[in-house]
């Protein structure tokens, strides 16, 4: 979530009943929170405290090697007119066993897990009509 350094795990009625802080080694995960009224008074500025943040942008379970992959999104990169981010690899009592960065001039922020590992998505393919992933896969 993009509000949350943390996973929240809820049973089947809603009830949580876990959570779990994530930690990176590289990225202190912080959203500026935006108040309706500072929005409000100022437009964009919701968007440019969102750039300037770090969060958990997305966590995917790997039903294959029984693993979640935790994205996190770093601050925006000027510079490379890109977010970076780090994979961090945990097992399934979320123990963390490897994290590790992605250059986000080669890679997307675009993720899914199948049978072979976590399949991300590659940046300037010169081919419009074909779109290419790298499999990142924790053994």
């Amino acid at each position: 979530s993009g509000f949350s350094d943390t996973i929240y795990f809820y049973d089947l009625h809603g009830i949580e009943v876990k959570k779990i802080g994530i930690k990176s080694n590289k990225y202190t995960t912080k959203k500026i929170p935006t108040k309706i009224k500072d929005g409000l008074a100022s437009p964009g500025l919701s968007v440019r405290n969102t750039k300037n943040s770090t969060f958990i942008f997305s966590v995917l379970y790997d039903k294959y090697r029984n693993l979640f992959y935790c994205v996190i999104r770093g601050k925006y990169d000027e510079s490379r007119d890109s977010y970076p981010f780090n994979v961090l690899v945990y097992d399934s009592d979320f123990k963390l066993l490897s994290e590790k960065p992605f250059d986000s001039i080669k890679y997307y922020l675009e993720f899914f897990v199948g049978r072979d590992g976590l399949h991300i998505r590659q940046q300037h393919n010169n081919n419009f009509n074909k779109v290419v992933y790298s499999i990142f896969r924790y053994e």
